[in-house]
């Protein structure tokens, strides 16, 4: 969730997180997720991993869709983030 060198330099990755719900909107697929025990970025939005898109649609369209609501998960699916990429 941040963008940047320089914000990436502050964000430390935690090996381990769970998706707790998911969101559907006309052509965008999201999974919500948790890392640390938050679900919650600093920003105020929900953690997420944008899964599908339509041709036409933008993965910022992810942000709409869980906004609009999402349904959470029986249980959690653990992830195993310790390959995670930061990209610039």
């Amino acid at each position: 969730y941040a963008h940047g060198e320089a914000a990436a330099a502050a964000v430390v990755f935690p090996a381990r997180g769970s998706v707790i719900g998911t969101a559907n909107d006309d052509g965008v697929q999201a999974l919500v997720v948790e890392v640390a025990g938050k679900s919650i970025a600093p920003d105020g939005r929900q953690l997420h991993i944008t899964w599908s898109l339509m041709t036409g649609r933008s993965a910022r369209d992810s942000n709409v869709a869980i906004a609009s609501g999402w349904c959470r998960l029986d249980a959690p699916i653990p992830l195993d983030l310790s390959n995670t990429i930061t990209c610039f």
